[in-house]
């Protein structure tokens, strides 16, 4: 399996903002797709993720350490969002893959839910989920969903305007 990249994000774009205020703002679509999942006999989905901040003081600084990591097994109260990190954090010492999450809607920066599709008999593939965020004026970063990389960004496209 390939090395994940990790991509870094100023705290004060105003992109970004938008990015999560727009994840909080749609997140009853993915609970939607998600409580129907839990229902289904044969399941449609193939991944379903919310992604939250995660964060702790750091002594040699006077802001914290804050990293954007996923969490899953998602299920929602109508408060609190509760799922098991699945990411291994890349500085953060205070939580490690496998820890339970509780958190308000207000809290999630992105979630994602794939759906495999039939190409052919016997042959799955998957399809691009949405534009996760801008890299530069010109460039977008895709998140898809690749069994070699289930997390992975896509480098491509441009900015739509």
């Amino acid at each position: 399996m390939s090395e994940n990249k990790i991509f870094f994000a100023d705290a004060a774009d105003p992109e970004m903002s938008k990015a999560y205020k727009k994840a909080q703002e749609t997140f009853k679509y993915f609970w939607r797709e998600q409580s129907w999942e839990y229902r289904r006999i044969i399941p449609a989905l193939s991944v379903s993720c919310v992604k939250v901040a995660f964060s702790q003081e750091d002594p040699s600084s006077d802001s914290p350490i804050v990293e954007h990591m996923w969490i899953n097994d998602i299920h929602f109260d109508g408060d609190l969002i509760k799922g098991y990190l699945i990411n291994k954090p890349n500085k953060l010492t205070n939580v490690e893959v496998g820890d339970y999450v509780e958190i308000p809607v207000n809290e999630i920066s992105d979630w994602l839910f794939a759906m495999p599709q039939r190409a052919k008999k016997n042959e799955r593939t998957f399809k691009t989920v949405f534009i996760f965020f801008r890299v530069s004026s010109s460039e977008s970063l895709w998140r898809i969903y690749d069994p070699e990389n289930a997390f992975g960004y896509v480098s491509g496209g441009k900015k739509s305007t």
